[in-house]
């Protein structure tokens, strides 16, 4: 990167176009490889998995359910190892902020969402509890390799219960399991074929995350920004692309209920997994930048918390619910960037964000009291009641 910073008072660079063409292409093809290193790693492991005797159900659970968080992974090892911290722990904390409010309120708005009982018991409670103790053990500004390794111990017992949950479903004719959709079909290849595709996607996850973090570094240093403000925004929405596209696709075909549940999944598998695997990874944990303590972890809480009564209230995610979520997520991307260039305005929007997440959070506390008074709220699957 040519140094062509200017010494006057313009805050973004002039840089070289030719650097900037390299930049937008190493970024596009970094994204490009996590994604297509993903698909084809999953692909390949699950049928080395089946050439194994390993059963769909546990492909499905834990090759699968790792493949989505892939991208963040890949990205996440490559940061840790360059010591930037404040790029892996932002795109943690800004994948599951986009997956609630971003990704969530553009498929309710395509089509009103199901909530199916069993995220509620047993999904809804995890990534809370996930999230609030990511929080804790950043607090004192580090995530340790033993709290990393707390996550990944979390993350296996996690899957496990889902492994038990699913096969007694199978069991009963009249509960078929939520996540049956995530178990892939396997086809058949020679060996050498499948060991090719996990070897080859998984230098392309690497290369790619390679690619993406040198990209976004580049960028961060030249115009000035904070690694942490481009692991929350671009860093975030780039590795988050799978998911935003997988529920949109079951939104617009009418399978709504995993639209919320490959988001509640999701923001499972980047704390317990991305978080776990890259903090036991670096040599010295990650580092957390105090800004992301002051805002990005409260925001990211109460956005968690705000799932709990408009997840309960009639077993759906409504429009105007979905409108307001990503009216949220765009009042939060106004912050960041108004952080660099415009001190003011973001201290207002730092003051606006969270009373408008607890504000929803009571409107949707006050319907779900009226449904429950009504007596229309039950625990059976809101599409037994559509």
């Amino acid at each position: 990167m040519k140094d062509s910073i200017s010494d006057g008072p313009e805050p973004v660079a002039h840089i070289d176009m030719d650097d900037k063409i390299f930049t937008f292409l190493q970024f596009v093809g970094g994204l490009g490889a996590l994604v297509g290193g993903a698909t084809i790693f999953v692909d390949g492991a699950a049928a080395l998995a089946s050439r194994l005797r390993i059963p769909p159900i546990i492909i499905g659970l834990t090759v699968v359910a790792l493949g989505t968080s892939a991208p963040e992974i890949g990205v996440n090892v490559i940061a840790a190892l360059g010591d930037q911290s404040a790029l892996a722990v932002g795109n943690v904390l800004g994948s599951n902020l986009l997956n609630i409010l971003s990704v969530l309120g553009i498929s309710a708005l395509i089509a009103p969402l199901i909530v199916n009982s069993q995220v509620v018991r047993v999904d809804l409670p995890v990534m809370i509890g996930s999230a609030v103790l990511f929080s804790i053990f950043a607090y004192d500004g580090q995530v340790t390799r033993v709290e990393a390794a707390i996550l990944l111990t979390i993350l296996v017992a996690y899957t496990l219960m889902q492994i038990a949950i699913v096969r007694r479903a199978r069991r009963s004719p009249k509960r078929a399991p939520s996540r049956a959709a995530s178990i892939p079909n396997i086809t058949r290849r020679p060996l050498f074929i499948e060991i090719l595709f996990v070897v080859g996607g998984a230098l392309l996850l690497v290369l790619g995350a390679d690619w993406l973090v040198s990209a976004a570094t580049t960028t961060a240093r030249s115009l000035k920004i904070d690694e942490r403000i481009i692991g929350l925004t671009v860093v975030a929405i780039g590795t988050s692309l799978p998911e935003l596209a997988a529920s949109m696709a079951a939104a617009l075909k009418g399978e709504r209920e995993l639209a919320v549940g490959n988001v509640v999944g999701s923001n499972i598998y980047n704390i317990l997994a991305v978080v776990g695997i890259t903090g036991c990874i670096s040599t010295t944990g990650l580092s957390v930048p105090p800004t992301a303590l002051e805002l990005d972890f409260p925001v990211m809480l109460l956005a968690s918390f705000a799932c709990i009564p408009i997840f309960v209230s009639g077993y759906k995610i409504e429009r105007w619910e979905g409108l307001l979520f990503l009216s949220y997520y765009l009042l939060y991307l106004c912050y960041l960037f108004a952080e660099t260039s415009h001190p003011g305005l973001a201290q207002t929007l730092a003051k606006l964000t969270p009373p408008a997440l607890i504000l929803t959070t009571v409107v949707a506390i006050i319907q779900w009291l009226r449904t429950f008074s009504r007596g229309r709220t039950s625990y059976h699957d809101a599409s037994i009641r559509t």
